[in-house]
C-alpha cells in the first residue's frame, strides 16, 4: 500500500519551496563477498534552493563497508573522517 503524502497546508508554509541536494561518494568492498560498490554515499548535503546559505542538512555517512577509495582528490573527504561517524 502506498503513503500518501500530506496535503499542503500551515504544517508546512515555512518550509523551502525548493531544495538542492548534493551527494559525495566513494569506493567501498564488502570484506566477505569482494563486491565492489562504487556508488557508496559519504556525504550528504541538502540546501534551501532559494536561499543557498540556509543549509538544511550537511553530513558525513559512514559507509556500510570499509572504504577502499575515499575519493578525495575529487571530494575532499579523507577516509579517517568518515571513520569516526555515526550516521550510516
Amino acid at each position: 500500500e502506498w503513503i500518501k503524502a500530506r496535503p499542503f497546508g500551515s504544517w508546512c508554509a515555512g518550509n523551502p519551496h525548493a531544495i538542492a541536494i548534493d551527494c559525495e561518494m566513494c569506493e567501498t568492498k564488502d570484506p566477505v563477498s569482494g563486491s565492489i560498490d562504487h556508488k557508496a554515499l559519504c556525504r550528504l548535503s541538502v540546501v534551501n534552493a532559494i536561499n543557498t546559505d540556509d543549509v538544511l542538512i550537511d553530513t558525513l555517512v559512514k559507509p556500510e563497508w570499509p572504504v577502499t577509495d575515499d575519493r578525495s582528490r575529487i571530494n575532499g573527504i579523507k577516509k579517517d573522517a568518515l571513520e569516526s561517524v555515526q550516521f550510516t
